[in-house]
């Protein structure tokens, strides 16, 4: 493990008020950045959306069809192609499953639950979305490889929108660069946003990690930083300067109401060089609340597609999952011990595997007209929930019927003990494919409300083009009975000519709403043209109403 002290300056820098150096690592000085900017609505292109559209309304207007690939494609996709190619078949019908494993069709549809439902961004010429968001009190924000927006939770109005070079252009982004991957979540106890994103600048391996923390709950003004991977000869949590961060993700620990000494923001990568493995960037999350100066120390040799923590708790130790990539059996788990003086301080420990149910990754998924989808390689494509010593996160998986595999998603719930809790698969029919999952619950309560966000296609159907989906459930919950599912937006087209498989996702996401654990936003991607170049986001909220349903968990499901 490594660590960098960041420590303040000032520089001359339009739009910024602060500079923020580091202290040499290696022989080499890490420069770093902080400012305070607004996302601005800029008059001519910004779309107003209807209080309350349709379901399956019109979308905005999508953008020129594209002919070439776009430069934004992340490198990985080949790399993942090939894991998934060489991956085992999917298992047999009837193949051992743990008694806690239920797989099943979920309750009917229930569409009087849908709350919200409002359209975002909008294809700008890349692919894939990697659409993703965070609700607060009064707005709530989505992301995506293009841009930046901030909407009205009521009207869906638009707040604010900018591009995502734009938004971070205040602590430097060189010209030509590509920012991607972007993340964002809602931290309740401290009613901020955090947003994140990665670059790439072609012909250069230099790369930076950026990430913003909201001033306040409006989530409209940032405080933004900057992380330098490799510039030059200097690298910082790479294993080499050559070496291509990718796939990011992020979580965070929460604070006590007395104290933020363990108070921490998580950004995972996988680092590919001449092997790939897991990269923590650990960053104390208390001095960026005001713009501070902080710490962030760097974790290696972690797993491969490790996925962070989001706490809903004031824990001592996060635990880190990953299921590993194109099969398994086994969940491996890495705990980051949260100390008192910081993250210089903080250790990493493992305490062994959980065993589970063998999979192999999802198929890519079928189309009515054929054209296959891109499902990834069975990662966590969301960052885990843990609360009250337990942990749930979701995944793709391949699933077996009379027609031959489909793809399929399983959530798990485990202690952090290291018990396997609960497995549990969904489906809307016997022949759907059912990708691109994340999954949210706002309490570790037994059988509080879980909510699930998700891709479906239908490849028998000529009305199965990509659909999301949130289901909406009990948390610990193996019966289907107990959740129902509600459909946001059916896409109006299909992709054509992607050859092995159209770019998708690469996730969704899924956050529960701060003013109460019985409503849930979710946020992916449909298609409104030939191309995968054609897609906008979908964002809707949908509640759960315990008090009339669904039916609890019979108590041999329990904890």
């Amino acid at each position: 493990m490594t660590y960098r002290q960041v420590r303040k300056g000032f520089v001359p820098i339009v739009g910024a008020l602060a500079f923020i150096g580091a202290t040499a690592i290696g022989g080499s000085a890490n420069a770093a950045t902080a400012a305070v900017a607004s996302i601005t609505t800029k008059p001519g292109i910004l779309h107003h959306m209807p209080s309350e559209p349709a379901p399956n309304g019109a979308p905005e207007a999508a953008a020129a069809q594209q002919t070439t690939i776009a430069p934004g494609i992340p490198i990985g996709a080949e790399r993942l192609r090939k894991i998934k190619e060489g991956a085992p078949g999917p298992m047999p019908p009837g193949g051992a499953a743990l008694a806690q494993e239920a797989d099943g069709a979920s309750g009917p549809e229930q569409q009087g639950v849908l709350l919200k439902n409002c359209n975002a961004q909008a294809a700008e010429g890349f692919a894939p979305s990697d659409s993703h968001g965070a609700v607060g009190p009064t707005n709530f924000v989505s992301i995506s490889n293009v841009s930046i927006r901030v909407q009205n939770k009521v009207s869906c109005a638009i707040v604010s929108s900018q591009t995502l070079v734009a938004f971070f252009a205040p602590v430097g982004v060189a010209a030509g660069t590509v920012l991607f991957d972007p993340r964002a979540i809602y931290d309740r106890n401290n009613a901020r946003c955090f947003v994140t994103a990665e670059s790439r600048l072609s012909g250069s391996n230099n790369q930076f990690q950026y990430f913003g923390v909201s001033t306040n709950s409006l989530c409209t003004s940032y405080r933004l930083y900057r992380i330098t991977l490799s510039s030059g000869r200097f690298r910082f949590c790479k294993k080499a300067v050559s070496s291509f961060w990718d796939y990011p993700s992020a979580g965070h620990s929460r604070s006590t109401l007395r104290s933020q000494t363990r108070a921490r923001w998580f950004i995972v990568a996988n680092d590919f060089g001449s092997f790939v493995d897991g990269r923590l960037l650990d960053i104390n999350k208390f001095p960026t609340l005001s713009g501070g100066s902080t710490v962030v120390a760097c974790f290696t040799g972690l797993p491969f597609n490790l996925a962070p923590p989001i706490t809903l708790d004031a824990p001592t130790v996060a635990t880190f999952l990953s299921p590993g990539s194109g099969s398994g059996s086994v969940i491996q788990r890495r705990n980051l011990n949260l100390s008192t003086s910081g993250p210089a301080s903080d250790t990493i420990s493992n305490p062994g595997n959980v065993a589970i149910t063998a999979w192999t990754a999802p198929p890519n998924a079928a189309q009515p007209n054929g054209e296959l989808l891109d499902t990834l390689d069975g990662r966590f494509q969301s960052a885990s929930i843990q609360s009250r010593g337990l942990l749930w996160n979701v995944k793709g998986i391949s699933r077996s019927t009379t027609s031959g595999p489909r793809a399929a998603f399983r959530l798990y719930k485990l202690s952090q003990a290291g018990a396997l809790q609960m497995q549990l698969t969904l489906i809307t029919n016997t022949v759907d494919n059912i990708f691109n999952p994340s999954f949210a619950t706002g309490s570790g309560a037994f059988n509080a409300p879980g909510f699930l966000t998700v891709t479906r296609t239908i490849p028998t159907l000529s009305t199965g083009r990509a659909a999301t989906l949130m289901f909406s459930g009990l948390n610990s919950s193996t019966s289907g009975a107990d959740w129902s599912f509600n459909t946001l937006v059916t896409s109006p087209s299909q992709f054509t000519g992607c050859g092995s498989g159209c770019r998708w996702g690469d996730y969704s996401a899924t956050q529960v709403d701060p003013s109460g654990s019985g409503r849930a936003w979710g946020w992916n991607q449909f298609i409104t043209g030939p191309t995968q170049f054609n897609w906008q986001m979908r964002v809707g909220q949908v509640e759960l109403n315990l008090s009339t349903a669904p039916v609890a968990a019979a108590a041999a499901a329990a904890d």
